[in-house]
Parts: structure tokens; C-alpha cells; sequence
């Protein structure tokens, strides 16, 4: 069978079979989920990014299309993201903006697919930005905890996948890989939180928490990378042949400072238990975030 995987559903195959799953086999999303913040937060980000880009570093312009794709929802719908709140985006892309100055890309938000047949599979992605250098350097935007993997990015299988469909779809060969991260360290969460500032001071203490690490791309990486989907590919094609999903326990139940969306049908007590919370609880809807993609 040919399988449709992206990086994300590949990475949450190896945490835990049962939440791959529960979330791409049967599409099974949350019913209370009414903003999906992380995601809507990423699109404004994205698009003040090719604004900068566009416009010579117009700050004032990134931030209204910042505010018409993101704070527009966000205020529709009452949401209380207080990590994604609509401060925290602009004070981030006038820190960006002061640190980076005016991005040189190529390509902003590619949204694209590959065929991979040596792993029988067809790869998906969301690329966020190519740049238009001698590199031609595939970037990825992270929030994360710590600066240890930084230096690593080419050791990244979603920048090494990313390289490729480039490669295969835009004609052109990236040179390296770039993580552009924002680090939000437990000491410095409160620091991150707190927002009773305006936005230009905000914009300062944020500033110190943006990094950007390099890593060139190498033949072998491209090896390895398939090498890791080929294998990651035949362990989710043999549970979907044998039907076969086990879980994970308890490592994969809590990531990123959250519990999984599914632990409550795990701790069912037998199968007609989970089906009635399936109901009562879930609605099925395919997540292809890369479905508009150009």
C-alpha cells in the first residue's frame, strides 16, 4: 500500500503507534477544539515574514497582515492563548525584524508533495522558507526549550526532507538548513509571559531569545534520511496489515508540557467504553494542512 506521511506523522508513529493511530488513520479530532492556535499563529507569522520580505522591512505592514490572519480569529473566537496571544506576535516580529532585518526569500510557504518509491510513499510538507542565497537555504521556524540541538539542524530529518522536495519540485539544489528559533527556556517562560509592556519594550526583551543555527547538507543526508523513512514506512505499513497498533506508555501520554488528546480512550475499560467517548467526545476530520498548498 502507498502510505501519505509528513514529518510530524512520522515523528508521532515513533512516540506512540495508538496516537498515529487515532489521529491519521481515524481522523479523529477533538470536538472542543475551536482555534487552533499553533497553527493560525504560525500562518500570521509566516505571511509577516513575506511581507518583510516584500516590502524592504516594512514593520508596520507585517503586522497588519499579522493582525488580519491571526488576531481577527483569535478575538472572534475569545480565545485565550496565553503563549500565542496576539501582543506576543507583533512584539515577536518587531524583535524579529530589529535582530534579522529584512528577510531575502525565495520562497515563502511551500506547501508540497513528493513520491518517494523507494518507501512507497508519497512525503508531504510545509516548507516555510527557501531563501535567496548562494545557498539557497531551506529554514524551519521552532519555539522551543533549548539551544542543545541547535547546531544540529542538519541532523534534522525534517530539514533533510524538506531539502529534497526543493530539490525535486523548485529545480534548484539547497546548500544547508537553517533553524530560526525563538528559545523559551523555563527560566525565561514568566519573562515570555509576561506582557504588561508595550509592544517595542516587549519586542527588546524578546530579542536575546531569537537564534539561528546552520548546518550544511551532505550526500549522506539525504541517505539517511531515507534510510529513516523507508523504515519508518514498514512499520506503519505492517500495523496497517496486521491492524496492530499498540501503545506507548507512559513516555509518549505527555508531550511538549501537554497530555495526549487521545490518553481518555487509552484509559477506557474495554472497547464499548472508548467507542461512546469516540462519540461523545470526537468528530472525524482529515488534518491536511498541506492541501493549499502551491
Amino acid at each position: 500500500m502507498q502510505l501519505e506521511l509528513d514529518f510530524s506523522g512520522c515523528d508521532e508513529a515513533w512516540w506512540c503507534l495508538r496516537l498515529y493511530y487515532n489521529k491519521y488513520v481515524r481522523h479523529l479530532v477533538p470536538k472542543d477544539i475551536i482555534f487552533e492556535s499553533a497553527l493560525k499563529f504560525g500562518e500570521g507569522i509566516h505571511e509577516a515574514r513575506r511581507v518583510l520580505s516584500e516590502t524592504s522591512g516594512d514593520v508596520d505592514a507585517a503586522i497588519d497582515i499579522f493582525n488580519r490572519v491571526y488576531t481577527t480569529a483569535y478575538e472572534d473566537v475569545g480565545a485565550e492563548e496565553k503563549a500565542r496571544t496576539p501582543f506576543v506576535g507583533r512584539s515577536l516580529i518587531r524583535a524579529y525584524a530589529s535582530k534579522w532585518s529584512t528577510p531575502d526569500d525565495l520562497h515563502t510557504e511551500i506547501g508540497a508533495s513528493i513520491e518517494v518509491p523507494e518507501a512507497g510513499c508519497i512525503y508531504m510538507g510545509r516548507i516555510d522558507y527557501v531563501a535567496n542565497d548562494s545557498e539557497y537555504t531551506v529554514t524551519d521556524v521552532k519555539t522551543t526549550s533549548s539551544t542543545f540541538w541547535l547546531p544540529f539542524a542538519r541532523l534534522n530529518w525534517q530539514l533533510v526532507g524538506y531539502a529534497r522536495m526543493v530539490k525535486e519540485l523548485v529545480g534548484i539544489q539547497p546548500q544547508q538548513v537553517c533553524i530560526d528559533a525563538l528559545i523559551v527556556s523555563p527560566p525565561a517562560k514568566k519573562a515570555v509571559l509576561d506582557v504588561n509592556m508595550p509592544e517595542h519594550e516587549y519586542a527588546l526583551r524578546l530579542h536575546d531569545s531569537l537564534h539561528r543555527r546552520f548546518g550544511s547538507i551532505q550526500p549522506r543526508d539525504y541517505d539517511e534520511w531515507l534510510i529513516w523513512l523507508k523504515h519508518t514506512a514498514s512499520v506503519i505499513r505492517n500495523a496497517h496489515t496486521n491492524n496492530i497498533w499498540p501503545m506507548r506508555t507512559p513516555k509518549a501520554c505527555g508531550r511538549f508540557g501537554r497530555s495526549c488528546e487521545y490518553e481518555v480512550l487509552c484509559k477506557a475499560q474495554n472497547a464499548d467504553q472508548e467507542e461512546k467517548l469516540v462519540e461523545a467526545l470526537f468528530e472525524e476530520r482529515k488534518w491536511h494542512p498541506y492541501a493549499n498548498g502551491d
